[in-house]
């Protein structure tokens, strides 16, 4: 019966923002909607309310509507979006782990292929220290993008990713291959 008893109850901190709602509604005279939150007994419940002024005779008018308690409602939603949150952290964590095993495994198949290589030629007669020295170089230079790669497995990807290549810009001694990060 007593609208004040009803603002009485409001969350200090959201009554000015349910006097400027109210305000709107009156002067525009259209219906009041708003979200708050209002202490019952010595609990705070999120509160839905909506009303329509009803003229019921010249300058005098009632808001007739309702208050429903979203409380609930508003911490399963939270909880679900929590949820979603940590779904797609951890999605992303995985595809990101996944992709450096792939890489990983990709450079640990082309330093094996090299050693094999480097191999299979020591095996040959009269094979100078010359002939293999390119295929060692480029071993060490796998197994050091092997070990950097694996150093890097605890950050964002993209972030290790970028420095990775920065510390490699000055390993390769050749104007065909460029590394280019955005």
């Amino acid at each position: 019966q007593d609208p004040g008893l009803i603002w009485a109850q409001v969350h200090p901190d959201d009554i000015q923002e349910m006097n400027r709602v109210q305000t709107r509604a009156l002067e525009e005279n259209k219906p009041f909607k708003a979200r708050m939150r209002m202490r019952v007994g010595d609990k705070t419940k999120l509160i839905y309310a909506e009303s329509v002024p009803v003229e019921m005779l010249p300058n005098r008018i009632i808001w007739d509507g309702m208050m429903i308690d979203i409380t609930a409602y508003q911490i399963e939603r939270q909880r679900e979006e929590v949820g979603h949150a940590r779904d797609v952290f951890e999605a992303r964590n995985v595809g990101e782990l996944v992709e450096r095993e792939r890489m990983i495994g990709e450079l640990h198949d082309g330093l094996g292929s090299l050693l094999l290589e480097a191999k299979h030629k020591l095996r040959q007669p009269n094979v100078s220290a010359e002939a293999i020295a390119p295929l060692i170089e480029e071993s060490v230079n796998e197994l050091r993008l092997i070990v950097m790669t694996a150093e890097y497995s605890n950050r964002p990807f993209v972030e290790a990713f970028r420095e990775l290549c920065g510390r490699l810009q000055g390993s390769f001694q050749t104007d065909d291959l460029q590394i280019i990060t955005k």
